[in-house]
């Protein structure tokens, strides 16, 4: 039995054009038109297919004949829907993907007919007439051909890359009680890893259609861009684009369900890889959060008594609520760093999630300083500013707005964080380095505890 990941879409049954086309595989791109074959003898059945992503199980099938189809002697196809549903569904693979790999393990056994030693002779005895059948001897049924089954296993893996990063993000207006959704892609550092690893000059990739769509229970309703877009979009190492589309205005800012088609061609020379993804989310105004502003009229609470007289506790909050990033450690691989003025340079960030949820987050540096605490003179503010302009403006976060793929409860991630250096100096800290949880909303700061030459 042999598993066939041909690049060919073409829809002949071809053993030897599979073949083929299957021998010139050496990688897989998340959501693509990805077709499985299985060729074996006629004798050959399958009893179980297992597809894993990162050693997860993504599909399992044990009847699975109901899972392929025949398509020519001894060849069937599993059906495009399961894959699509089922292998493509899971979120293992994300965008800024690091080392995933996909592996099919199919179980199946080999049938071969046993001849059986124990059949009748001539010099057998026979039943004695007019003897009662309830004191006759027993009498041995003739046997059935017996086949021995003899199970074997065969697996192939390839590593798996999701190219494009796709972000949606929104605002809302409220004096115009408008609502306004961007569609943000590029290509992330997947294609920089593709690139390399197989010796390649460049990969390209080419969106042909986006459509936005509102989704209300079967009605769907695409919606235009706010300004025209010319397809195909050619993205390549380092491009990005943004799409703006307007929803329908609503007096309380309703939540709206959108759905997203996209499609695009990945060109990895000489091959091109057609995919088509879709999804359907949620779209509603961000949140503002409330202002932590303290009543003039504290309550009766903060004005009982106390036997101490420590001024800190009387305007303190409550501290009850979880924080779900309390469980969650950061931790840079490599904290010592020495680089070269106007070059780059990375940073291996370690995300440990010992929480009991899974982990959305994105990586951003933010360029706000922030307010100096206290009444400060004129001239102290000028120089806080000068030293923080100095350093914040020293070390640029590259990938920024670094979408981490989700990661589930007791697992380990690690990703890579690209920096330029555009001024010399020593640096125990990159200000505004931040990772943000997208559940939670929560804020934590990454950039301390480092030691950073740039020469």
């Amino acid at each position: 039995m042999r598993i066939l990941l041909p690049l060919d879409k073409a829809g002949h049954s071809d053993v030897g054009k599979l073949s083929a086309s299957a021998s010139e595989r050496q990688l897989v791109i998340f959501d693509e038109d990805l077709r499985i074959f299985l060729h074996g003898k006629q004798n050959e059945t399958t009893d179980r297919i297992t597809i894993y992503i990162n050693d997860a199980t993504v599909f399992q099938c044990r009847n699975c004949d109901n899972a392929l189809k025949l398509v020519g002697t001894g060849l069937w196809e599993l059906h495009k829907a399961l894959i699509k549903d089922k292998v493509f569904s899971s979120n293992l693979v994300m965008n800024n993907g690091h080392k995933n790999v996909i592996k099919i393990v199919v179980q199946w056994h080999s049938s071969s007919l046993s001849v059986n030693s124990s059949t009748f002779s001539q010099d057998d005895d026979y039943l004695p007439s007019f003897v009662a059948l309830t004191n006759a001897s027993p009498v041995r049924a003739l046997p059935k051909d017996e086949f021995i089954k003899e199970s074997l296993t065969t697996e192939l893996s390839y590593p798996i890359y999701a190219l494009l990063n796709v972000r949606l993000k929104n605002a809302a207006i409220s004096s115009k009680q408008q609502l306004f959704s961007s569609l943000d892609f590029q290509g992330s550092k997947s294609c920089e890893t593709v690139a390399q690893k197989h010796a390649l000059s460049e990969v390209k990739l080419s969106i042909d259609f986006i459509k936005y769509e509102l989704v209300d229970n079967f009605f769907t309703k695409e919606l235009p861009p706010l300004c025209p877009v010319a397809f195909p979009l050619e993205i390549r190492r380092w491009d990005g684009f943004s799409i703006n589309y307007c929803l329908p205005q609503t007096k309380s800012f309703d939540t709206h369900r959108v759905k997203i088609q996209l499609g695009y061609r990945v060109s990895v020379e000489p091959h091109v890889f057609s995919i088509h993804t879709c999804w359907e989310t949620e779209v509603a105004p961000k949140k503002n959060a409330a202002p932590a502003v303290f009543p003039s009229q504290p309550p009766s609470v903060a004005c009982t008594p106390v036997f101490s007289s420590i001024p800190k506790f009387t305007g303190s909050s409550s501290t009850l609520v979880p924080s779900r990033l309390a469980s969650v450690k950061f931790k840079f691989l490599c904290t010592t760093v020495v680089s070269v003025r106007n070059s780059n340079f990375t940073l291996s960030l370690q995300i440990m999630n010992s929480s009991n949820f899974p982990l959305d987050m994105v990586v951003y540096q933010t360029n706000v300083s922030a307010r100096p605490q206290g009444q400060l003179t004129l001239e102290k503010e000028y120089r806080l500013y000068k030293k923080w302009t100095k350093v914040g403006e020293s070390l640029i976060l590259i990938s920024n707005d670094y979408k981490v793929p989700v990661i589930q409860p007791s697992e380990t991630f690690c990703l890579d964080l690209n920096f330029l250096s555009l001024a010399s100096g020593f640096f125990q800290t990159i200000p505004g380095l931040k990772i943000l949880d997208l559940n939670s909303q929560e804020i934590v700061n990454i950039g301390g505890a480092l030691s950073i030459l740039i020469k």
